[in-house]
């Protein structure tokens, strides 16, 4: 029984100490919600840069950033794990933070 225990924190301690990949989702209000209507990737110039895609939002006139730093999440209940940026499709609806300095977001989570 001892050993189990003794197991299992060894196993916790070691997923506590690899670093995360991705960000988390910012601690606040999403900045905009709503469904996504295009989404470009990006050109040479702005892979260089790191910016994976351009979302265009509905009712938002200039398009969202999305770097390879963005944290980008997919709701399933209660879970929310971590996706890759590839995953953002026209027609989904999305809650986006946008970084006040920069314009890019922060954080994208994408709903079902």
């Amino acid at each position: 029984m001892h050993r189990v225990i003794a197991a299992a924190l060894c196993v916790a301690v070691a997923a506590l100490a690899v670093p995360a990949t991705n960000a988390a989702l910012p601690i606040r209000k999403p900045d905009v919600e709503a469904v996504v209507e295009k989404v470009v990737p990006a050109t040479e110039a702005e892979r260089k840069a790191g910016v994976v895609v351009t979302v265009f939002l509905k009712d938002r006139k200039d398009g969202v950033q999305v770097s390879k730093d963005t944290a980008v999440h997919r709701q399933m209940g209660k879970l929310v794990p971590v996706v890759e940026a590839g995953e953002i499709k026209a027609g989904l609806k999305v809650s986006v933070w946008i970084d006040s300095k920069t314009g890019a977001a922060e954080g994208v989570l994408i709903f079902p």
